[in-house]
């Protein structure tokens, strides 16, 4: 079967389960069951992999998607998938016991670093993912600073652990000496196929079989051959302690285990528990006081403490970023997502609880409050992400910190961050249609609750603070916009700067790459220009010069000798960044293209 064939297929796939596994976001006690999250890493550490995972075992899919196929939900633009690397942000939403998860899968290549800055600024948590075998790489620390100006709480998830060379020591020692982290949580023990001398596992006696759970006593196994274990939906889960609690998508079954193998599992569970318990006590005063409070010596706590103790502590370590969970897992060997899945229930901070957003959500509310409007029920949202649909033209994704967003009919809302540059007319605009983001699809909220397939409650009519989506309508919103509810401030402050907006924008870098566009004739040259202007609408680390050999904004092209008169200079993060993403808007119609690097005299013509 055709590379083609499959994609219709799995095209055909993702429409059959489209749009009806979506929360209801209407009360405050739903926005505690979102989790907004995102995947981010070094190129080639394993994010898009296991974003497709999550997408097949909370549901969502009806198959998996490889990288290496060129067939993934979430790698969706052709150049994506004949590189095989991310080159934008793509946004999901999943359920995991009872909660949602708004995923973004974010690139990893250090031009697209713009794409990790705008989607961490509207998260609340992330899942930094490290490859076993190499720990913390370069692109690893640079997200790593982008979480920490965002205030951001963190889980690591040590992937490819089934690589030759992986080692939790030494990604343990390169967390804690590149990235400065001092308290490194590891929450799991792997468990290789040592005992068995390989057995059905290729002839590989190293080979990563599963995972003991410190914090729950149990351990999750694995088939040796993944290709056995139905995509790893099932899985053997035997309680090394007293069964505390079910697990999803793993099935209980009887001992399987050995009685010296168990005996010696439960011995590094037991050592592994004690070290965790020690690392939390040191970071939680509440947890502290239960060990001094207790008659029990060290080993019985590791033994006895029961995991939602565990649970609680570690939680509070990593919403005050005290501490930083670790887990393990090979996603590409289909082992250990489903736990991280339930870390991220446990651990990750609902968007009432994470810092940043709720400081946002309050100075919105004390401004609205101020010109007399229902600061629970106005608008407030941030749009970090602009991009433009063959079949529904230009769209832009939210993120909603407070009051909430009806899904029928139209909503009128202010520009405050461009209400100084703008008409009042034009700072006025009307959101036409409401989405949920699912890489390259969407599903019309409006029309869904019309019908009423919401598969979790009740069919809502609005969208509440705290969610992600997509909405139509604003042409004129740019990345980094502050829109509010129409009649939420006062004319006199929309005419003003508006210094009381509680965003500051996102940043965006300066470019480091430049090249020089040529139009291949006159006539196109209209045609090139409104291309750029699409692009650095939806990409703003693109710039654009017009180089008219007039100095003024084109002097960086003259700098480097491309002040033609048809030609129009482009700064961008890299050559990668132009290529792939321009290429992406200016289609078919190819100008002639002179790449500059920044503080180099070389060039090239491509």
């Amino acid at each position: 079967m055709n590379r083609a064939v499959l994609l219709l297929r799995r095209r055909l796939l993702l429409h059959q389960s489209f749009g009806v596994r979506w929360f209801s976001s209407s009360s405050t006690s739903e926005t505690r069951l979102i989790r907004n999250i995102g995947l981010v890493a070094h190129i080639d550490a394993g994010k898009t992999t296991t974003t497709e995972r999550m997408l097949y075992y909370s549901g969502l899919t009806a198959s998996m998607g490889e990288v290496h196929e060129g067939d993934t939900v979430m790698d969706w633009m052709a150049a994506e998938r004949e590189r095989g690397i991310s080159i934008t942000s793509a946004a999901a939403a999943i359920a995991w016991r009872r909660h949602r998860l708004n995923l973004l899968d974010t690139p990893g290549h250090v031009d697209f670093t713009f794409e990790v800055e705008r989607s961490l600024s509207v998260l609340d948590g992330a899942i930094v993912i490290l490859d076993g075998s190499a720990g913390v790489q370069a692109q690893t620390l640079k997200v790593w600073l982008q979480a920490d100006r965002y205030q951001l709480p963190r889980l690591l998830y040590l992937n490819k652990m089934d690589k030759a060379g992986a080692s939790v020591e030494g990604c343990l020692e390169s967390v804690r000496r590149r990235l400065s982290v001092d308290t490194v949580l590891q929450l799991q023990l792997p468990v290789f196929n040592e005992e068995e001398g390989g057995g059905g596992g290729g002839g590989n006696s190293n080979q990563l079989l599963g995972l003991i759970d410190l914090v729950t006593g149990r351990l999750f196994q694995w088939p040796a051959d993944h290709r056995l274990s139905e995509d790893g939906k099932r899985f053997n889960v035997e309680a090394l302690l007293p069964e505390t609690q079910e697990i999803e998508g793993g099935s209980k079954t009887e001992a399987f285990l050995e009685p010296s193998i168990r005996a010696r599992l439960t011995e590094r569970l037991l050592s592994g528990r004690e070290r965790l318990i020690g690392q939390l006590a040191d970071a939680d005063e509440t947890l502290t006081e239960t060990v001094v409070l207790s008659d029990h010596s060290a080993d019985h706590l590791a033994a006895h403490l029961p995991p939602p103790t565990l649970h609680a502590a570690i939680r509070r370590c990593t919403l005050s970023r005290r501490a930083v969970p670790l887990l393990l897992g090979s996603s590409y060997r289909n082992i250990g997502v489903q736990p991280l899945l339930d870390a991220v229930v446990h651990y990750l901070p609902s968007p009432l609880e994470a810092t940043r957003a709720r400081a946002v959500r309050e100075a919105a509310k004390k401004m609205m409050a101020k010109d007399g409007a229902d600061e629970d029920e106005a608008l407030c949202a941030l749009a970090f992400k602009s991009t433009t649909d063959r079949r529904l033209g230009p769209l832009t994704y939210l993120r909603l910190y407070a009051g909430r967003l009806p899904v029928t009919g139209q909503t009128s809302v202010v520009n405050v961050s461009r209400g100084a540059e703008m008409k009042e007319s034009s700072s006025m605009e009307k959101i036409t249609r409401v989405y949920r983001p699912f890489a390259d699809h969407f599903a019309d909220l409006g029309k869904e609750q019309q019908q009423q397939h919401s598969s979790f409650s009740s069919s809502s009519s609005f969208v509440s603070l705290g969610d992600i989506v997509v909405v139509s309508g604003l042409n004129s919103v740019r990345t980094g916009d502050t829109l509010l509810a129409e009649g939420a401030v006062s004319k006199q402050q929309q005419s003003s700067n508006l210094q009381q907006v509680p965003f500051a924008g996102i940043d965006v870098p300066e470019p480091v790459y430049y090249c020089a566009l040529e139009a291949p004739s006159l006539s196109k040259m209209r045609q090139l220009e409104a291309a750029l202007e699409q692009l650095t609408r939806e990409d703003p680390s693109f710039q654009v010069v017009l180089a008219d050999g007039e100095g003024g904004s084109g002097s960086g092209s003259k700098d480097r000798g491309a002040a033609s008169a048809n030609q129009i200079v482009v700064k961008g993060m890299g050559e990668l960044h132009i290529e792939v993403g321009g290429g992406g808007v200016l289609g078919g119609n190819r100008p002639r293209i002179t790449f500059y690097l920044e503080n180099s005299r070389s060039s090239r013509t491509a």
